[in-house]
């Protein structure tokens, strides 16, 4: 006899369990983190309370392995904290610790229900997650973008850079783009035997959008970026893959797309001119300037100088800004110490904060993600070690919640690959 089954089969017990909740909760942070930031503390704090209920409520739970890149990321937090100890301002290192909270939850969070994405099958999904939030995103940006041209005036500026990316700062905007486009680039590459030409096709259009994209969010970083992953990954296909007639192909497709952006998008070659001319005409005794890349050599170097300064353990959690303020001002930096700038470098940053333990914590990490990467042959893991370690050499991204939710997310969800593999290995006796 048939059994009978629920009507709706998604609201059946089966569904509804709280394993199910949760790793349909870790699919809507995945989404959201480039689709809309203000949900994701919620979404935090709601996966970080079911976590703890499913150690509480399952009688036969076993602690998850605790891993080194987990191990890691809470080290980097209690560094934090530990400079709370010398700090001078405690409100505002206070704020940077809720900012940075999140390379303590996350490894929590996965450490009590990271199990629940083990399966290869949902990892996937938790991927294909974010690289849908961040098509979403790319459509609510053209959407407000063509709003504000019909309710306004009609100008292109406002499909060009920050008002297209009114979501977030582009220069993190276009590090999530970075980072959904090497998962379809890689997606193609591994699994092109086994999937469907209309699947290809799709994933191929996806591609191309978010290059495109890439383009009209303008940042130089972003930009930079996505031309090295192709590169390497085309080189990759060449070398590894021996596919040369493909590879070339493409090389060929790239150059020429690059010779015609330069030639026909005027936006994206003004902005690399003047990065251009501000590098090869950098005045070693210029104090202050209001170009973007002038003014961003003199922002490292005073935080270079600070850096120095406050060795071996930094300025403390909350000092940081006034620290470098304090050096503007001596240098005559006027609009460095107005506009109170950040070191627009994540290792400056970190190193000023809580100084040399800090920094190696910091790169410790990103190491261990490259290294994996390349000796497990971890694509994915190795291109997200590139992008955030390119990231963090033009932007302070550890310092607003746009950059620390994505990075923390991220290595603590690549952590779980090494269990997974270890997983595998044991069952098949290796």
């Amino acid at each position: 006899m048939k059994a009978n089954r629920p009507f709706f089969s998604f609201f059946s017990k089966e569904n509804l369990s709280l394993d199910n909740g949760i790793f349909l909760l870790f699919i809507l942070l995945s989404f959201c983190i480039p689709f809309y930031k203000k949900v994701t503390p919620l979404i935090i704090v709601v996966l970080a309370a079911l976590s703890i209920v499913r150690v509480i409520v399952n009688k036969k739970y076993k602690p998850q392995q605790f891993t080194l890149l987990s191990g890691l990321s809470s080290i980097f937090y209690f560094l934090f904290i530990a400079g709370l100890l010398y700090t001078e301002q405690i409100d505002k290192g206070l704020f940077d610790l809720q900012v940075k909270l999140v390379f303590l939850v996350f490894p929590i969070i996965f450490f009590l229900s990271g199990s629940i994405l083990l399966v290869e099958k949902r990892f996937r999904k938790v991927l294909a997650a974010f690289v849908a939030g961040a098509f979403a995103s790319t459509l609510l940006c053209i959407g407000h973008a063509a709003y504000i041209s019909l309710t306004t005036y009609f100008t292109f500026d406002h499909f060009i850079y920050a008002e297209l990316s009114f979501l977030i700062h582009p220069s993190y905007y276009a590090m999530y783009l970075n980072l959904a486009l090497v998962i379809c680039m890689l997606h193609l590459e591994k699994d092109g035997k086994v999937i469907s030409w209309p699947r290809k096709a799709v994933v191929a259009s996806l591609i191309l959008y978010l290059t495109v994209f890439i383009l009209f969010v303008n940042s130089k970083a972003g930009i930079i970026i996505t031309f090295i992953t192709f590169m390497m990954i085309l080189i990759r296909l060449m070398v590894v893959k021996r596919k040369f007639v493909l590879g070339s192909v493409v090389l060929i497709v790239l150059f020429s797309s690059v010779a015609m952006v330069w030639t026909r998008v005027p936006y994206v070659k003004s902005r690399f001119q003047g990065f251009l001319i501000s590098v090869s005409s950098y005045d070693r005794n210029m104090k202050n300037s209001s170009e973007g890349t002038s003014e961003r050599i003199l922002v490292w170097k005073n935080a270079y100088a600070v850096a120095l300064e406050k060795l071996p353990f930094g300025a403390g959690t909350g000092d940081v800004n006034a620290a470098l303020k304090e050096c503007y001002e001596k240098n005559a930096f006027a609009e460095g110490s107005k506009r109170a700038f950040n070191a627009h470098n994540q290792y400056l940053q970190t190193t000023i904060a809580i100084g040399i333990p800090g920094l190696l914590s910091l790169l410790l990490i990103l190491a261990i993600l490259l290294r994996r990467g390349i000796q497990k042959d971890q694509g994915l893991i190795f291109y997200f070690a590139l992008i955030v370690a390119l990231n963090f050499l033009v932007e302070s991204m550890l310092e607003t919640q746009a950059g620390t939710v994505f990075t923390a997310f991220f290595i603590s969800l690549f952590g779980m690959k090494e269990i997974s593999e270890n997983k595998n290995n044991s069952e098949t006796g290796l």
